[in-house]
Order: structure tokens, then C-alpha cells, then sequence
């Protein structure tokens, strides 16, 4: 198996390159000693049919990784960590055999390979904490001055020095665009809507758009 193991690391390095999905259990099965077919269960068989076969780690690992790019406004380094990853399954790669431990090779680009994953996904978790604190406290000013002058633009504008700079320049955005682009409020609020990707933010905007349409629910803002 030896053989067998070195070949599945040099398939695993192309893998982390160009993403591929690959099932390491069925070239081990296939070039190792014949078994007993396993029959397909029901649940795979409907899975193959409505094309939902979930996807294997590299793939999953990559698409994951995408979006936690895109989500903290960082897609633009994708290919940076993909590249990353497959220098770091060589030097995996290389200890391995450095150590003259064949069976390690495997083990270790897998290991070397995933680091850019495992820090992308921890900074990715940082951010959602960072930006649910920055839009409590900024939806929060926010909140109380439109109470007070029940005018959401304006209650906005006079916040925007105070705002974290994480939410600031959405907030900017929307002011000009609201005075600039469309005089339509609720427009305007809902183009703001997907700017940021945080549930707290949506079911804000979500009571804007109420409030603006019926000043008397303004309570559901308290």
C-alpha cells in the first residue's frame, strides 16, 4: 500500500490545486485487493437521481472558503489561498518524505494543505462577531434618533461620525443615494439591505420598511 498512498498524495496535491472532488476510498478500493460490493442504500440512490450528492472535502473546503472571502469583501483573494495551499501540501509533501515515513505523505499534505482553509474560516468567525458588535451599537444610535425625529435619513446623517467604520460607509451610501439617485425610501433601504450579509441587519431593514410605510408601528423598533 505503500505505492498506493504516494499516488494518493500526489492526487491530493492536484486536487488542492484546481479543486477537484476526489474520493480517496474508491482509488484505494480499486487498486487495492478486491471486496464484497457494498449495495448503494436508498438515500444515496435518490440523492444520485435529484443530482444532490453531497460534495466531497476538497470541494467542499473550497467553496467554503469562497464565501467566507466574499462575505468579509476579500473575494478578490481566492486564488492567493488556493495557491497558498497547494505550496503548503509540498512542503507536506516534503516533510513526509524527509522523514522517509511513506505513509505520512499523505497525512501531512492534507494536514499542510488545509491551513489556509482552517485561518480563513477563524478569521471569517472573527469578522461575524466583529460585525455583529459594530451594527448593535450602530443600529442602536440609529434606532434612538429615529424615534426622536422620525425621519430615518436624517436620523442616519447626524449618526454617521459615530458609526463604526466596519457599517459607516454603507450608511454614507445610502444617504446619497437616497438624496442623489432615488428619492424612493424604501429603494433606497432595500438596495442598503444587501450590502451587509448579517441577519440583524436584514430584520432591520425589514422594520425600516414597515415603519416607513406605518409610522405607528414604530414600536417593534424599541
Amino acid at each position: 500500500y505503500k505505492f498506493v498512498l504516494m499516488v494518493c498524495g500526489i492526487i491530493f496535491l492536484f486536487g488542492a490545486v484546481y479543486g477537484m472532488d476526489i474520493d480517496f476510498a474508491s482509488i484505494i478500493n480499486k487498486i487495492g485487493p478486491k471486496k464484497a460490493k457494498k449495495d448503494i442504500s436508498l438515500k444515496d440512490k435518490i440523492d444520485i437521481l435529484n443530482n444532490t450528492v453531497k460534495p466531497g472535502f476538497f470541494k467542499k473546503q473550497f467553496v467554503e472558503t469562497s464565501k467566507c472571502l466574499e462575505e468579509t469583501g476579500q473575494g478578490d483573494k481566492y486564488k492567493r489561498i488556493k495557491m497558498m495551499s497547494f505550496i503548503l501540501a509540498i512542503v507536506g509533501g516534503g516533510v513526509g518524505f524527509a522523514l522517509k515515513n511513506i505513509i505520512l505523505v499523505p497525512i501531512l499534505i492534507a494536514i499542510f494543505a488545509s491551513i489556509p482553509f482552517i485561518y480563513v474560516k477563524s478569521l471569517s468567525s472573527k469578522y461575524r462577531r466583529q460585525m455583529a458588535e459594530d451594527l448593535e451599537s450602530g443600529l442602536s444610535l440609529i434606532t434612538t434618533s429615529y424615534l426622536r425625529n422620525e425621519n430615518i435619513v436624517e436620523a442616519v446623517r447626524e449618526n454617521l461620525g459615530n458609526l463604526p467604520r466596519s457599517i459607516r460607509k454603507t450608511f454614507e451610501e445610502f444617504v446619497f443615494e437616497n438624496e442623489y439617485i432615488t428619492p424612493n425610501l424604501n429603494t433606497a433601504l432595500n438596495n442598503m439591505k444587501f450590502k451587509i450579509n448579517h441577519p440583524i441587519f436584514h430584520e432591520w431593514i425589514n422594520a425600516l420598511i414597515q415603519c416607513s410605510d406605518n409610522k405607528d408601528v414604530k414600536k417593534i423598533l424599541e
